[in-house]
């Protein structure tokens, strides 16, 4: 029922938002703006409604306030915000429950062109940063770092107070994490505090630079008494450098966010590169040499800050889709949800987690059950045992209506591993009702054949990205498991941010190679009943016969229409684009066209081990009497890539 009142609610806001421009000649704007001020004190109102239910809730009323905090709305908007933090003075929160408060609120203040507003929010910051410094102080190394401002300075002095018994080494890799962040908001007050750091600290950084290249040097040197001593001493350096150069990856990362049209995105870049500027070169290549010196172990050297290989997912397997959901939801989704700027992407992030949440099986009634049962399991223990006795009785008569089937036991143990805090917001979505609401516009559907590559049709890297992913999934088969999963957070990539999209994409992709490969499989097993000739992997000894033999094969396996090649080849025609198109055919700056680059070789390298290890499955399957190591049954999408 809440739900629906907010949905109201920002029906209300959003009719009023677009009512304006002479089209509704029924109200002026003066009574324009009277409404949605109502709507958004209703929102307050709500707030002291609710009482203590009001936390599963507090998401939602932070996306509805959040595109009133910037203009004319802004001081009614942060009187109901300012209502909603002293609401939840007594309850516990988490860092990511705090940073829901305060992240906004940072935007505005940084963001906002008006003085009024600006003002506003700083106040509120201050007051909210006061009001909550028990939850602060518990979870200050997660809690977005406070700039040093003058109209901030109360919340400033409060959190350096609970930063300040840090050592240097904790709060840089505190810092760290928040570089990795996907808001905007956070990386930039988390490399304001990372310069001022380092230029506080210029002497012990660049000691810790000096000590590390001067051990790096000696390896391998005498062997005496103050061997161990001078050991220990190079690791100490040795960590110390790794965590600047992990610092200097997040940070060239972090730049990334001025390619979003946000203002404060680009700020948050100016200030990444005014750390790197601070930090200075750090020989990654001394620090490759000195990580193998330091093991045995040859797989250490690749554990270097940088890009991690994703997992690639079975999704026909029920198991592996449940946790793929489930980390879908946790990582991606719910962050989304809850630090959604407005009221629509949030909505679209509502309905991915609900679709998801009933795909995999979650429903209220299972997780009452879990809930009872560690009610049962943390109370037992006190009953008499006249009590307990019956109450074991009675659970044994109502064991056939209770939990009782694997699949079942297996979706409770996996929502108890759910953090709580993750719990709390996704439990109101076990029996949501959001659906999508067609638009009235007609598509056209272009054939495989005209279809135009997505980096030419693109005028940004994350619209690439959301481009490049969604028409994926448009092309997987409607009877594929993984197909519906993804389809259903189609509406949450088109406003997610790019490291969602790049969660998604290689598992969205992996499903498309195995679609067309179960295609193509099944029609070789039909032509292997005809003709009992194996299928001839490219060899470049003999080009010319394999040409003739690939052709003769294409043409009588082209059974999917005269569309067929484009459409199965769609992965590796797109990659092909990305590093062979015209710079003049692009509408990308050239830094963005680089982005788009580095995601096809991370793709690239995660796909190599995955069509190297399908081909050597193949190869031991159907062993043929010939060259084993030149016949496998490869799709021509394996082929390409």
């Amino acid at each position: 029922h809440i739900l629906g009142v907010m949905a109201y609610v920002n029906e209300l806001l959003r009719d009023t938002d677009t009512a304006g421009g002479g089209e509704s000649g029924e109200m002026s704007a003066r009574q324009e703006s009277s409404m949605r001020r109502k709507a958004l004190r209703a929102i307050g109102e709500l707030v002291i409604l609710l009482g203590p239910k009001l936390t599963p809730h507090t998401n939602n009323i932070v996306a509805s306030l959040t595109p009133s905090l910037q203009g004319s709305l802004a001081a009614t908007a942060l009187r109901s915000w300012i209502i909603l933090a002293e609401s939840l003075v007594k309850t516990t929160l988490v860092a990511d429950q705090i940073n829901s408060l305060l992240v906004p609120l940072l935007t505005a203040f940084f963001s906002s062109a008006d003085e009024e507003a600006r003002s506003g929010a700083a106040e509120a910051i201050n007051r909210i940063v006061g009001l909550h410094k028990r939850n602060i102080k518990s979870s200050c190394d997660k809690v977005c770092s406070i700039p040093d401002h003058p109209q901030l300075e109360i919340a400033f002095t409060i959190f350096q107070g609970f930063i300040g018994r840090n050592s240097l080494r904790q709060r840089l890799s505190s810092l760290l994490q928040m570089l990795k962040a996907k808001d905007s908001a956070i990386v930039f007050c988390a490399s304001r505090e990372l310069c001022t750091l380092l230029q506080t600290n210029e002497k012990q950084i660049t000691v810790w630079k000096q000590a590390f290249m001067q051990d790096n040097a000696n390896i391998g040197g005498t062997d005496d008494g103050a061997a161990s001593g001078r050991s220990k001493e190079r690791n100490t350096a040795a960590a110390d450098a790794r965590l600047l150069h992990s610092i200097s990856e997040a940070l060239k990362a972090a730049c990334s966010h001025a390619t979003g049209s946000h203002r404060l995105g680009r700020q948050a870049s100016a200030s990444c590169t005014a750390c790197l500027s601070v930090i200075g070169i750090i020989d990654s290549r001394a620090l490759e040499n000195n990580v193998r010196s330091d093991s045995a172990d040859p797989a250490k050297a690749a554990m270097l800050p940088g890009r991690v290989s994703p997992t690639l997912h079975n999704l026909q397997d029920e198991e592996e889709r449940l946790e793929f959901a489930c980390t879908l939801i946790v990582d991606y989704l719910v962050h989304a949800f809850a630090m959604a700027p407005s009221p629509s992407v949030q909505l679209c992030a509502a309905y991915s987690i609900q679709e998801l949440l009933r795909l995999v099986g979650f429903t209220k009634s299972l997780v009452q059950q879990q809930n009872q049962a560690t009610s049962d399991s943390v109370y037992g223990g006190t009953r008499s045992a006249t009590r307990g006795g019956r109450r074991k009785n009675d659970a044994g008569r109502r064991a056939t209506s209770r939990v009782n089937s694997a699949q079942d036991e297996r979706l409770i143990q996996r929502w108890s591993l759910i953090p709580a805090s993750v719990q709390e917001i996704i439990s109101p979505l076990l029996d949501s009702k959001y659906t999508i609401q067609q638009s009235g516009r007609k598509r056209t559907d272009t054939g495989a054949g005209s279809r135009t590559t997505c980096i030419v049709r693109s005028s940004s890297y994350i619209g690439w990205l959301r481009a490049w992913t969604v028409e994926l999934v448009n092309l997987l088969p409607a009877s594929s498991p993984a197909a519906a999963m993804f389809k259903v957070c189609t509406s949450a990539m088109k406003e997610s941010t790019a490291d969602m999209l790049l969660f998604l994409l290689p598992q969205i992709a992996h499903q498309y190679c195995l679609s067309v490969g179960s295609e193509y499989v099944n029609l070789c097993a039909r032509n292997d009943t005809n003709n009992d000739k194996p299928i001839l992997i490219d060899d470049d000894d003999d080009d010319d016969n394999n040409d003739e033999q690939n052709s003769k094969n294409s043409s009588s396996m082209d059974i999917d229409g005269p569309h067929a090649a484009s459409k199965r080849h769609y992965v590796s025609n797109e990659i092909h684009a990305v590093f062979l198109s015209e710079p003049d055919t692009l509408s990308l700056p050239g830094d963005q066209w680089r982005l788009c680059k580095e995601v096809c070789l991370d793709l690239l390298d995660t796909f190599s081990s995955h069509v190297r290890s399908q081909q050597s499955a193949r190869v031991t399957g159907k062993r043929s009497s010939r060259k084993d190591s030149q016949f496998a049954n490869t799709t021509p999408e394996e082929d390409a890539l």
